[in-house]
């Protein structure tokens, strides 16, 4: 299979997910308990998602995923220090009425709210242990895809500013996590090639605007364009099969944002072309800006 035939196949599958209704994003990483993690409920475990998603995970500069109520805090025998203020989170409480005009029942929802407190917030609530990180056995054809990227950003490993990897632009940097972190080998690589594409957009590779603020619409176009190019990758690598839930999943979030825009999913992919070609040092050497978008 040729690549122009890959880069379609793999577009065709993500939005074959997107119409069919997607899983929801899951971390990559595995949940260790150290670490910037994605925010969840430290009673139930249970991830926040929505708004509530974006508020506590981008919202504040705590490093505990950790999050709990004034209750909880209590019932877990700590509490919460004083003068610590709460973010308040929301969620909808459906409730039955009557139906006027057809006399049916019918399900009102109403949006409530209530607020929590991340764990640096608490005093005596005992954090979870960490887990115990296995061996990482590298995916050689992954690897291949990496080495072969011409004048590569620098690659840390470190605990990410937030979720499971993140570029830097201004030191051309990507920093990862422990690659035995992560749930599986594939989903490190998965994650590596994500960030390896928004570094294509640096000012000496590709030279893509990277200037959008978080949430705004050329941010989620950068987001879309490092998605679809670890898409491809992966596909290249054919380790596809076991990201292409989490990919068609993370790609629906900021599809979202871009709902106005019909024609952004397809400028995405084109960028992403370019962008998975010239990590495989496959690209023809042009100005990125003067490069014809794909159909």
């Amino acid at each position: 299979m040729n690549t122009d035939t890959i880069y379609q196949t793999v577009t065709d599958r993500i939005v074959a997910k997107l119409e069919a209704g997607t899983i929801p994003w899951k971390n990559p990483r595995k949940g260790r308990c150290i670490g910037p993690q994605f925010a969840q409920n430290l009673v139930s475990r249970r991830a926040y998602h929505g708004v509530n998603f974006w508020m506590l995970n981008y919202g504040t500069e705590f490093k505990s995923p950790y999050w709990v109520s004034f209750k909880q805090a209590l019932d877990l025998g700590g509490n919460v220090r004083r003068g610590e203020h709460g973010i308040p989170v929301v969620f909808w409480k459906f409730f039955q009425a009557e139906d006027k005009q057809t006399g049916k029942t019918k399900n009102i929802p109403l949006l409530r709210a209530y607020t929590v407190f991340n764990l640096e917030q608490t005093e005596n609530v005992r954090s979870p242990e960490p887990v115990a990180l296995l061996d990482f056995n590298p995916i050689e054809s992954a690897k291949a895809i990496v080495d072969a990227m011409p004048n590569p950003p620098r690659i840390e490993f470190s605990e990410p500013q937030i979720g499971a990897g993140c570029y830097h632009p201004d030191r051309d940097t990507v920093v990862m996590a422990d690659p035995r972190d992560y749930r599986s080998p594939e989903e490190y690589y998965s994650v590596l090639f994500h960030e390896l594409g928004h570094s294509t957009g640096h000012v000496k590779r590709l030279n893509r605007d990277m200037s959008g603020k978080f949430m705004s619409a050329p941010y989620a176009k950068e987001e879309l364009i490092a998605e679809l190019t670890s898409g491809y990758l992966c596909a290249k690598a054919q380790i596809f099969d076991s990201t292409v839930e989490n990919t068609a999943a993370y790609i629906a979030d900021w599809i979202r944002i871009l709902k106005n825009d019909r024609t952004m999913f397809v400028h995405a992919a084109g960028k992403a072309q370019h962008a998975a070609d010239w990590i495989r040092n496959t690209q023809n050497i042009e100005v990125a800006s003067d490069l014809p978008l794909a159909a």
